[in-house]
């Protein structure tokens, strides 16, 4: 006789509302293979969101990874970038950064890692951004923010080391702050602060990498396997 049996589950359930799904994937550059193609960096998430690259935003076969060379100039266009469109459909969207990137130069403006929507005066739109090393507000701050409103940890990210983040906002309220916002640098929770408490309405459909939607403020570095999800 054969005889079914029924292994319980040891541990704790898993909620997959926080579980990474392929399918709550927005956007994906998976560098590990060459991902360019005609000007462009492929999203290999599914959706065809593929990245257009803009100023001399490149691919390094050898380093597997996207490169920029930025300016900490305000000037549009004065930087590279890797720019999509996507319509979230709501003010306020659920969503999570995941980006590894590599600093190569000391700039001294906010650097900008990656974000969705418009960043201006009247646009809000979130991103990850590092603080340059001459910052009028100090170094090593890493940044989630929508456009001034801005939820930081501190931590130094030398030059030529690979640092990975990850950014979620829960979309509990509209609020951007600590409750709603977390950071994590290296699989680390760090403890985040307020730095300007604010409220999230997202303008503009672009999901941009390397500089702010208008090419500006950029990043000096590489990026590497870039994830956007529509979830916390």
């Amino acid at each position: 006789l054969t005889k079914s049996l029924t292994v319980p589950r040891i541990g704790p359930a898993l909620d997959t509302d926080d579980t990474p799904r392929r399918d709550r994937l927005v956007v994906e550059y998976n560098t590990s293979t060459n991902p360019t193609f005609e000007g462009a960096v492929r999203d290999t998430s599914g959706r065809g969101l593929d990245g257009i690259m803009y100023n001399g935003a490149s691919y390094d076969a050898t380093e597997k990874a996207l490169k920029f060379v930025g300016s900490s100039s305000t000037t549009v266009n004065s930087s590279d970038k890797i720019q999509s469109t996507y319509d979230w459909g709501s003010t306020a969207p659920a969503h999570t950064f995941s980006v590894w990137f590599k600093r190569t130069a000391n700039l001294t403006d906010w650097e900008w890692i990656c974000s969705f929507g418009q960043a201006n005066i009247t646009g809000q739109n979130p991103g990850i951004l590092i603080s340059g090393d001459s910052h009028s507000e100090g170094g090593n701050i890493i940044s989630f923010d929508i456009f001034n409103d801005q939820v930081t940890v501190q931590h130094t990210v030398n030059l030529h080391e690979w640092t990975h983040v990850v950014a979620t906002f829960n979309a509990a309220s509209t609020a951007w702050s600590v409750d709603n916002c977390k950071i994590y640098v290296n699989g680390e929770l760090k403890a985040g602060t307020n730095a300007v408490a604010g409220t999230f309405n997202l303008v503009g459909n672009e999901i941009t990498l390397g500089a702010t939607h208008e090419g500006k403020r950029g990043f000096t570095g590489s990026i590497s396997n870039f994830k956007l999800y529509d979830v916390a």
